[in-house]
């Protein structure tokens, strides 16, 4: 069965990608406000220890480490202690971390303590939220018998996020199929092709948009953000990823698709704040999609012929699936169809172009009816990484227009190059 959906961003004053919106998002500023979540529960089962004191983690370098002593937890930097009053419960899964990094870009290491607030389900999903403490060692003065430290709560993200950029969602007018994400800075103007819809500007990022249960894309309606949530990478790098939830005119629910990924850093030496160029939007796995603006100009075409000459008893197809190699060039090649799943004897041929995929039964054979009813198809290539399946198919069509025929024609998303098609799995009925 065709898959659910899925996007990308660009953003913040220097640079960035992200994700997009269809209604400008100044003439809908009030409509559309940012919904930030802050509420937290800790409804976990709560981590206990005995009044001994306990080292939770520590970093022998920085000289500093986070204890529990006398029932209460403490936050040790250069020998001097800080308690840290109604410090929330944590679980053993979750408890407190010590980094060192140099996060002022002065040369020198810092000490960052991260640790977990709560959780929310507000995208649907259950999402853990955490705190940073980050003590800078620029200043900390030797012999005194304080320190400070600066603090990113669950929604310190969101100012400089709200002040330094403007993003628009939209849904493409020829191919509802793809909705797509500008970001620009906030004092200047989106900029789209009058012909495609397509953003002009630098930042822009895409995803497909969720299905109906017959196979329908999707209506956009609106969108805002959900929860932002840090962790730290194991050199100490401080990363953001801020929710995107979709609302669609034909379904209930929010959708939660992706997230804005971004790092965090000490800009400026004031607080924390998101670091230029740094963001980009991370669509979840079922909602990744190709960049529409990669459409090739070339032309070709190549078809395969299915070496097994017998068919199955059943003449309708009700599903079949191929994985197809279009490694070379040649015009037309030959495989074993009858290594693929379901009902792959019964087709005699699929033809590949640069935006179709044409499929065609052996003779005497027909498609089941309801494959065009739900939209019960897809064309798949891997990811960039090799490890989710990207579906590039838009439209199916049939020979004859009711339905009744031996020859399936799919509409893929853009003109794709052999190149991009040269792993593919054809994917029909189920």
């Amino acid at each position: 069965m065709k898959y659910s959906v899925p996007i990308v961003v660009a953003l913040l004053v220097a640079v960035c990608i992200v994700f997009g919106v269809s209604v400008s998002y100044r003439d809908q500023k009030n409509a559309e406000k940012i919904e930030l979540t802050t509420a937290v529960s800790t409804t976990e089962a709560e981590t206990t220890y005995s009044d001994e004191e306990i080292v939770i983690d520590e970093i022998e370098e920085a000289d500093s480490s986070f204890v529990y002593k006398n029932g209460s937890y403490y936050f040790i930097y250069k020998g001097i202690e800080k308690e840290l009053p109604d410090f929330p419960e944590f679980t053993n899964e979750d408890k407190p971390q010590l980094y060192y990094y140099d996060y002022d870009g002065d040369g020198e290491k810092d000490v960052l303590l991260r640790f977990f607030v709560g959780t929310n389900s507000t995208s649907g999903e259950s999402t853990k939220y955490y705190a940073l403490y980050l003590v800078k060692s620029s200043t900390f003065e030797e012999g005194s018998d304080d320190f400070q430290y600066t603090v990113a709560t669950v929604d310190t993200w969101v100012t400089p996020f709200k002040d330094s950029i403007q993003c628009e969602m939209t849904q493409l007018r020829n191919l509802k199929k793809i909705i797509q994400f500008a970001m620009v800075n906030a004092s200047d103007s989106f900029k789209y092709d009058s012909d495609t819809g397509l953003s002009l500007d630098k930042y822009v990022g895409f995803a497909r948009a969720q299905q109906t249960l017959m196979g329908e894309y999707c209506t956009f309606k609106a969108w805002q953000t959900g929860a932002g949530v840090y962790t730290v990478a194991d050199d100490g790098t401080i990363n953001l990823d801020i929710q995107i939830l979709v609302e669609y005119e034909e379904l209930a629910s929010l959708q939660y698709i992706g997230d804005i990924h971004c790092e965090v850093g000490i800009v400026n030496n004031n607080g924390f704040d998101i670091v230029s160029g740094s963001l980009n939007f991370i669509a979840k796995d079922e909602y990744t999609i190709t960049d529409p603006r990669l459409s090739t100009d070339e032309e070709w075409s190549c078809t395969v012929q299915n070496s097994n000459a017998y068919g199955d008893y059943d003449t309708e197809i009700t599903y079949f699936s191929a994985e197809i190699d279009l490694n070379g060039d040649s015009d037309e090649i030959s495989q074993y169809f009858s290594s693929s799943d379901g009902q792959a004897n019964d087709i005699s041929s699929i033809e590949f172009t640069q935006n179709t995929v044409t499929i065609t039964a052996k003779s005497g054979y027909t498609f089941a009816e309801r494959i065009f009813n739900k939209n019960d198809f897809s064309i798949t290539i891997p990811d960039d990484d090799g490890e989710n399946e990207i579906d590039v198919a838009f439209s199916i069509d049939d020979e004859t227009g009711d339905g009744s025929t031996g020859v399936i024609v799919i509409t893929l998303d853009r003109n794709y190059t052999r190149e991009e098609l040269e792993n593919v799995t054809v994917n029909i009925g189920s």
